[in-house]
């Protein structure tokens, strides 16, 4: 599974977006957090992926938020008129590492419903925009599925400190400057960026 570009989730992490509110009160933190640690993930029987207390394709955006905070902020991008709506939590904490969590949901069912739902277009380069839904849509939003997970380190990882955490493994190399490493193991994929923030993304991975 390709996620989508890098780019839109470096724009993304430095942009500011309606913020979104759990509308229950009811919702509380799991007494059991399992495999919150970025290094804990696996994948389960059911060939889902297992990282940070959520299992992509079966937790919910609900599940995300009794996790890591009612507050969030959401948007749904358009690139190549491939949607990717993308619900951000800042300033959270993981397995000691601080950072941005960027939560991507399944919206194969709800797409034409969000369109409808629009309250402000942004053009964004490369003939990408920037959607964001009015309260209609967003409150429609905690029961959808989790598409995947990114988490951005606060702190700049070298790669032996990602090796030495993660495991050895082997990379591809994009640039001068980009790096894969791949652990479908752990349904994970770490995109290394020696000039920008590190990306750490979760999802059901093809092999």
């Amino acid at each position: 599974m390709e996620l989508r570009n890098i780019s839109i989730v470096l724009a993304f992490s430095l942009s500011s977006f309606l913020v979104l509110f759990l509308m229950t009160d009811d919702i509380k933190p799991p007494k059991n957090i399992y495999n919150l640690m970025p290094w804990q993930s696996y994948v389960n029987h059911n060939n889902k992926t297992v990282a940070l207390g959520l299992i992509i394709g079966e937790s919910k955006l609900s599940d995300a938020m009794k996790l890591y905070g009612k507050e969030a902020e959401s948007a749904l991008f358009r690139s190549n008129n491939i949607y990717d709506l993308e619900i951000y939590f800042d300033n959270t904490k993981i397995g000691g590492l601080s950072g941005k969590l960027v939560i991507g949901l399944n919206i194969n069912n709800k797409l034409k419903f969000l369109l409808n739902n629009i309250k402000e277009i942004k053009k964004l380069p490369n003939n990408k925009e920037k959607i964001i839904l009015n309260k209609i849509a967003q409150s429609k939003l905690f029961d959808l599925k989790i598409k995947y997970i990114s988490f951005i380190p606060n702190t700049q990882l070298d790669e032996k400190n990602i090796l030495g955490r993660f495991g050895q493994t082997d990379s591809i190399k994009i640039n001068n400057d980009i790096k894969y490493f791949k652990y479908p193991n752990k349904g994970l994929k770490i995109i290394f960026d020696k000039r920008n923030k590190e990306i750490l993304e979760y999802a059901n991975y093809k092999n």
